[in-house]
């Protein structure tokens, strides 16, 4: 049978679980909001959503539902990782909440791709305008 985990590595797990969906959530709120402007660090970054500030809501407002269902994901693994006693549920359960967030960040990407490019279209290049 597998051994116990101990209770501080359990915690320990949980809370960086936890802290990462508050982390997403966060950042994507803040940005759909206004209050995280564009920048190369945090937030949902592609092509379209750095080509303006107004790209940049549109992009986050439109992917923050995809996000805050990853976020809750994660964060219910976090809470569920403190009552699993033994390794391979932690393993599984760590990694389903992750592999969880990270595919509704992807479907926020693509939203927010979307939406940002409705907002700010494709542009030629300046070599195109001659």
């Amino acid at each position: 049978m597998d051994e116990p985990i101990p209770l501080a590595a359990r915690i320990l797990v949980g809370v960086c679980l936890l802290g990462g969906a508050w982390t997403v959530r966060t950042i994507t709120r803040r940005a759909a909001d206004g209050r995280l402007g564009r920048n190369q660090l945090a937030g949902l970054r592609t092509t379209a959503t750095l080509r303006s500030d107004e790209a940049w809501r549109a992009g986050h407002r439109a992917g923050l539902p995809s996000n805050e269902i990853g976020a809750t994901g994660l964060a219910l693994a976090g809470l569920a990782i403190l009552v699993l006693p033994d390794g391979v549920a932690l393993i599984a359960v760590s990694l389903g909440g992750a592999v969880w967030a990270v595919g509704w960040l992807l479907h926020a990407m693509v939203l927010a791709n979307r939406a940002a490019r409705v907002v700010e279209p494709d542009r030629p290049a300046a070599d195109d305008e001659k």
